[in-house]
């Protein structure tokens, strides 16, 4: 059987650009988080930012959601075939196929939250998320493995860019990373509402402060 339904989770409220238990940071951690780096380095050049990925402090959150894709469920199998506007069509466990449409949901819902707390200069993402791209000693708690034992290993990446022109910084966001980890929460919860049955998945979000050289971008 097909099923074509409409994403039902929080309505996409800004587009941005770039890109777990509940950590808290400790007070030299915090301290670290904004440290833009020394200028002890050869020539009196300012060291870069230190770029850090860690778990939000902000309350976990849970959404249900429904699947925007068109597929056709295999009951002998428990596959689901997803059909493509190009083919070939593509198979599925179910499991992996909920775990797919939770985190598309997911990052929805965190999309939103930037911008009801009027965070536009980070940018959500889908992408790989694993336990070792935690920076575990910036946070004061280990993040809970069990987050991360998944059908498929992706999750939600929150970013802010800070832009260099060579050694010299000429952009940097309007928020920093410690206002970023308190509005973020370090999983969402999110419930598949398929016809089939529901799906839960905890989907792990990572915070994380990166830069990027726009000299080299130009050379691309």
């Amino acid at each position: 059987m097909k099923r074509r339904v409409l994403l039902g989770s929080v309505p996409l409220a800004v587009t941005t650009t770039g890109c777990l238990d509940s950590a808290q940071l400790d007070d030299s951690a915090e301290d670290d988080l904004d440290d833009h780096g020394s200028s002890d380095d050869a020539g009196g050049q300012e060291a870069r930012i230190e770029e850090i990925s860690v778990l939000g402090t902000a309350d976990p959150i849970s959404v249900e959601a429904t699947p925007e894709r068109e597929y056709e469920y295999l009951e002998e199998k428990d596959e689901v075939r997803i059909e493509y506007d190009d083919p070939p069509d593509r198979e599925m466990p179910f499991d992996e196929w909920g775990r797919r449409r939770a985190t598309a949901a997911g990052d929805d819902k965190i999309r939103s939250v930037l911008s009801d707390e009027g965070i536009s200069d980070a940018g959500s993402s889908i992408g790989t998320v694993r336990k070792q791209d935690v920076d575990e000693d910036k946070s004061s708690q280990d993040p809970d493995p069990s987050i991360f034992d998944r059908e498929v290993g992706i999750g939600i990446s929150v970013e802010i860019t800070y832009y260099y022109e060579g050694d010299e910084l000429v952009e940097e966001p309007d928020t920093d990373l410690d206002t970023l980890v308190e509005v973020v929460p370090p999983y969402i919860e999110v419930t598949m509402l398929f016809e089939e049955r529901e799906y839960t998945a905890d989907v792990p979000i990572l915070c994380t402060r990166r830069w990027t050289d726009r000299e080299r971008m130009d050379d691309v």
